[in-house]
Parts: C-alpha cells; structure tokens; sequence
C-alpha cells in the first residue's frame, strides 16, 4: 500500500504543473485573478487527508508576498509560480527560513529556525543540510563542519554545553577518522576513531596526563602500547584487550624492572628482573613465580629449580 505522501505525489504529477513542496505540504497554482496593482495568485494546499484551503500571493516592487489568512507565509522571490531565488518562509508566524530557494526546495545560503531560535545556519541542497554549516540547539553551537546530505560529513567540530567536545573528521554523523576528544575542555584522547569508538593509532590522556599510547580496537588497548601511571611509564609492549599479553617491559619510577613475557597482566614465560638497573634474576615464571636463575651483585647466586620463588 502507497503512503500518504506517495498518493499525493502521484495526484500532483497527474493533476496539475508548477506545483511545489514545502514543509510536507504541496502547494499548486489554481486561478489568476486581476489587481490594481499586480495579479493576485491563488494556490490551494493539498495534505494528506485531503483538507485545501486558499492562499493568495502579491507582487509589491518584484517581491512576492503570499499570506495565509492574512498571516505571511512567504516573502521573496518566485519563478514559474514557485520559491525561488532569495526568500523568507514562516510557519504560524514565526520564521522557519531565510535564505536561498531553488524551484520550491532550500538550495544554497540559508537559515532554519524552530520557534524563533536559529537551529543552522549555513549551505543547504535540495532542502538538506549539504556543504559548511553551524547546528545549535537550544540556542547554542552544537556543531560548525562540513555535512553531507542532511548527516555530518567530513572535518567538523562539535560542542556539548558551549564547550569543545570533539575536533576531527565525521562521517553519517559520528566520530570516523582522525580527530581530538574533550572533556571540560580538556583534551582526553588524540587518534583515530571508527563510528565514535576509539580504533586504531592514538594517545589517551587522564585528568590531564599521559595514560597510553599506541593501538585501539572498539574502545580497548589493543596492541603495541606504551602504558604511563600518574605521567610515568610502567608499560611498553603488547597488549590484548586491555590485559598485558605478550612480550613488555614493567618500570616502576622509571626504572625497568622486567623484561619478559606477561600472561594476562603477570610474568610468566621467560624474563628478567632488575634492581637498581642490575640483572637479579633470568628464567622462566609462571603467574610471576620464579623457576631459573637468581643473582646477586651480577653474579648467580642460584642456579636450579625454584617453585614459587623457594629454592628446592
């Protein structure tokens, strides 16, 4: 079964010419009636449960005026009957658009309001947002960027209560590519994102410290990194979703402390322990228990089995 908008469509394409869109509303020309002045049009508006009325539109010095009931409805220029060039429209009154038209539809420089309170400012296509604009809400600058077909597209810069959210590449109206994310103004992370989640190279900040570098997957520490606590490093090497996995390296004050294989955040595997910068002990380790060699002043002080960190 056809929509309501689709039986219209179809209704005005065999009915009548020069009809045109506004505001899920079609409008087509009926009579034209002589004015002292200029001629008065009539247009009747066809809704979906099939309700018309009349309006009627004046030519004062090249500027069409067409009213409602008395009330103004629009205020520009026309073109074969339709809303074209430079104009204004009003819905109940207040002020809905002020920009450009191209044949009935929003195309160019423009302004929409809701309620008298500007909502964009900025290029529109076809009667959607299209090319560089601004989007407030409530009044206040929600997004200043590029758009694509009514969606935010390209380089962009959004706002959440007037300050700085994110700084970067959208695409279909989410985080995707490269940009900057905020918090209180402050920068949180530096990197790449696919569909609002961090994913790929990037630097993430905490209160306003270095906290990780390196690999993202789906908002996760995923692969080779470098892991900082309070601005100091205590991590470089791989990591899996979130959890030391691989071969790293563990410093405590800056100072490296194991060089070796973790296992789900612990030593295990083959690695070495340092103290002071000097080897203490090479082996292997099971959920950081030893099993190798120990040393003392570089020199082995034991050489055989131990089973959890006790010499047999």
């Amino acid at each position: 079964m056809k929509s309501n908008e689709e039986l219209i469509q179809t209704y005005l394409k065999t009915e009548y010419k020069n009809s045109f869109y506004s505001k899920n509303i079609y409008f087509r020309p009926t009579k034209k009636y002589k004015h002292n002045i200029k001629p008065i049009y009539v247009y009747k508006k066809v809704e979906p449960i099939g309700k018309m009325f009349l309006l009627k539109t004046y030519v004062v010095n090249g500027i069409y005026k067409t009213y409602n009931n008395g009330q103004l409805v629009y205020e520009g220029n026309m073109e074969n009957d339709l809303m074209h060039g430079k104009g204004k429209y009003y819905v109940d009154g207040q002020l809905e658009y002020d920009g450009e038209w191209y044949y009935g539809l929003k195309n160019g420089e423009g302004k929409c309001y809701i309620n008298g309170q500007i909502i964009y400012d900025g290029n529109l296509k076809y009667n959607l947002k299209h090319g560089q604009g601004k989007y407030y809400e409530d009044g206040e600058l929600s997004y200043d960027g590029e758009w694509e077909h009514n969606l935010r597209y390209g380089k962009g810069i959004s706002y959440v209560d007037e300050q700085l959210e994110y700084d970067g590449e959208f695409e279909k109206n989410m985080f995707n590519g490269y940009g900057k994310l905020y918090y209180n103004n402050k920068l949180i992370y530096d990197g790449y994102f696919i569909n609002n989640m961090y994913n790929g190279q990037g630097t993430y900040y905490k209160n306003g410290q270095l906290e990780y570098i390196g690999t993202w997957e789906n908002n996760m520490y995923n692969g080779k990194c470098k892991y900082y606590n309070n601005g100091h490093l205590i991590y470089d090497g791989k990591i899996v979703k979130n959890v030391f996995n691989g071969q790293g390296k563990f410093y405590n004050n800056g100072e490296l402390i194991y060089d070796g294989e973790f296992k789900n955040n612990m030593y295990n595997g083959y690695g070495k322990l340092y103290e002071r910068g000097k080897l203490t002990y090479e082996g292997y380790f099971k959920n950081d228990m030893k099993h190798g060699k120990e040393y003392y002043n570089g020199q082995v002080l034991y050489k055989g089995k131990l089973f959890k960190d006790i010499y047999e």
